[in-house]
């Protein structure tokens, strides 16, 4: 066997390793997709995505009317739905599409 085909042999099994590494990390990464998918799904209905006041309950969450008066309050939920919006779309596609399952 000549220098170069044992090199070609040796380049093969490196090759073959990187691959074999790569589909681990892979798998990994989809298990890790799934996950986050299901947690991300599980908060989704939690997320306060209008003002509310507590009437001096002093909650002192962003979007509490009485706590933050009302334009810090309906600025705060609105970025909240805005953020809920992009994540229940990520959500909604990732899980339709059946990537990672």
């Amino acid at each position: 066997m000549s220098l170069e085909e044992k090199y070609l042999i040796n380049q093969a099994r490196i090759a073959e390793g990187r691959a074999k590494a790569l589909e681990i990390e892979r798998d990994q990464l989809c298990a890790e997709v799934k996950r986050l998918r299901a947690v991300l799904g599980g908060v989704l209905p939690y997320v306060a995505t209008q003002a509310i006041g507590c009437h001096g309950d002093k909650c002192r969450e962003p979007w509490c009317t009485s706590c933050n008066g009302e334009d810090e309050a309906y600025a705060e939920a609105g970025k909240a739905l805005a953020a809920y919006q992009v994540a229940h779309t990520a959500w909604s596609a990732g899980r339709e599409s059946g990537e990672h399952d």
